[in-house]
């Protein structure tokens, strides 16, 4: 187009929020400074939004780690606790970010922040144009579309398939760079395989508040893991690096400051464009490092594993399961100990809820949002789909004090999983009873049967349990909302179970015998007759509910 740079990121509307429950773009620089006016951010998937508040969280990284809220330059030092709750703390009490500092620092990047330019395109690299030009509908998330197979409802027809505005085009660019696949072609030279893009590596999790200030700065984990002082040395977002590195997959050392983690590349991207319109762009791998023990990344669930030939205890982001409630992962989110670690940005909140200058949520009530990508398979080669959930409890069960709730929590999410397994069993007993073959596809039929059940269970259980774990507060008796939860879910077990029974087929009331394989006296495995009825099934699954629940008689 002859000209050196255009659009810059800081003044153009491009981040989409959602302000009086209406969706709007606005510029980097007015969803920083009108933060709390924004309920939001409203973009096309959920997780595009978790690349753009990524984007958001760095600035502020960056910002306060060198400017006191007050704007004055004055920068965070390492192993300076105190000093990083107390500037969170300013921050906090003024309901919304100072200008001064915020502008100041833009207005000194402001060059590094245009979308198109010939040495420093935001987010990009103009090496990459070496690599292979993919068409714009694949830049785009919610399309959903590999190199070869259309979408069968595409939410885009004709031209504006193959084409994106420059607002969208940024919005895609920075969740390309989060989400990718690995179906990117490598160019000549290079043996090893790219992994999915970072954030398709985590169990991505993060703090919701009331508007968009709060979500930001409830995020904005100025201590490391809530106790440890960042090494300061490290924030350098990728922007303000020198030369933006342009090697294909190359492996670095993990970062040591968020800065550079939310910013890490990757991919080496570069958006082509014509007609005002980005109508494709260039790809390669970029940076990469091992997820185990990463520990600078505080938005993501861990799980723990031994490490072959040592033992020794090792953490892993935990992945979530598109199938499995939030809820049911609640330990990984809330307890920590030498088995479990709970996420970053779970045990800052933690943190703050022990400083009595903070007043840090409206009804103490917290809320932690998820987003996820379902990749096709282990090689990851194409996105299927996308998902989110939340769950909100009161922050005070993050504490010491919530200790013995929590427990409790775990037993009655403990007590679901079994109810489940059993609704799973009556579904089985049901399917044999009826006559259904136990061999070859029969078996299958069983399984995909039981997994409905399960899942019809946990889908009716799933609003009662959110309801109830909200409701709890630490100083409250443990009895009382205990029992009435259980009866509550057990009601909802027998509820299914009836259900179940009744629309079995007639010939499950006569039943059948079967022989199987089962555990004799001395626990050896021998052939033994079971009878299967549906009277029968339903009387085994109330009386095994009943010990599930200790109640003796139906409530």
């Amino acid at each position: 187009m002859g000209m050196d740079h255009e659009y810059n990121l800081l003044e153009e509307r491009w981040i989409k929020v959602r302000s009086n429950n209406e969706t709007i773009e606005v510029s980097l620089k007015d969803a920083l400074l009108h933060a709390h006016e924004y309920q939001d951010l409203a973009g096309e998937l959920p997780t595009q939004d978790a690349a753009v508040l990524r984007l958001l969280l760095a600035v502020l990284f960056t910002v306060f780690s060198r400017f006191t809220a007050e704007g004055e330059a004055e920068a965070l030092e390492n192993d300076e606790n105190e000093d990083a709750i107390n500037r969170w703390i300013d921050l906090w009490n003024m309901k919304q970010f100072p200008s001064r500092p915020i502008e100041q620092y833009l207005d000194e990047w402001k060059h590094r922040f245009w979308l198109f330019d010939e040495k420093y395109p935001f987010w990009q690299v103009p090496e990459a144009a070496r690599a292979k030009q993919y068409k714009s509908f694949k830049l785009s998330g919610d399309m959903l579309e590999s190199e070869n197979k259309a979408r069968l409802f595409p939410v885009r027809y004709g031209i504006p398939k193959h084409e994106l505005s420059y607002a969208e085009a940024a919005r895609w660019l920075l969740y390309l760079n989060a989400w990718d696949d690995t179906a990117l072609k490598k160019t000549r030279g290079i043996t090893a395989s790219a992994s999915v893009g970072w954030l398709g590596r985590l169990g991505y999790i993060a703090a919701i508040g009331a508007n968009l200030f709060e979500t930001l700065m409830l995020n904005l984990t100025f201590l490391k893991d809530g106790d440890q002082s960042w090494d300061y040395d490290d924030c350098i977002p990728a922007w303000e690096l020198d030369m933006p590195r342009t090697a294909e997959l190359s492996e670095i050392p993990a970062p040591e400051h968020p800065a550079a983690l939310l910013t890490l590349q990757s991919r080496r991207i570069l958006l082509a464009r014509e007609h005002d319109k980005v109508i494709g762009y260039h790809l390669l791998s970029g940076d990469y490092f091992s997820a185990e023990n990463a520990f600078t990344e505080q938005y993501t669930l861990w799980k723990s594993f031994q490490q072959k030939g040592t033992g020794v205890l090792l953490y892993s982001p935990k992945l979530h399961d598109p199938q499995k409630q939030l809820w049911r992962d609640f330990s990984a989110i809330a307890e920590q100990s030498k088995q479990t670690r709970q996420p970053g940005v779970v045990r800052w909140i933690a943190q703050l809820k022990k400083n009595s200058d903070c007043d840090l949520c409206s009804n103490d009530v917290i809320r932690f949002k998820t987003a996820a990508i379902c990749y096709d398979g282990s090689a990851s080669h194409t996105v299927q789909d996308s998902f989110s959930d939340s769950l909100s409890f009161h922050a005070e069960l993050l504490t010491e004090v919530g200790k013995t709730w929590r427990d409790c929590i775990e037993e009655e999410i403990s007590k679901i999983e079994e109810t489940a397994s059993l609704i799973g069993y009556l579904s089985d007993s049901l399917c044999k009873a009826s006559g259904m073959s136990t061999e070859g596809k029969g078996a299958d039929t069983l399984r995909d049967k039981a997994d409905h059940s399960r899942a019809q269970f946990y889908a009716r259980v799933d609003l009662p349990f959110r309801v109830w774990l909200e409701s709890l507060k630490p100083e409250m008796d443990t009895e009382e909302p205990r029992t009435g939860w259980q009866q509550q879910a057990r009601r909802i077990a027998i509820e299914l179970g009836k259900e179940m029974v009744f629309s079995a087929d007639p010939a499950a009331f006569v039943g059948r015998s079967l022989t199987e394989k089962r555990k004799n006296n001395k626990g050896k495995n021998v052939d033994m007759d079971i009878y299967y009825s549906s009277p029968e099934a339903y009387n085994r699954f109330q009386r095994r509910l009943n010990k599930i629940y200790s109640i003796k008689k139906e409530v």
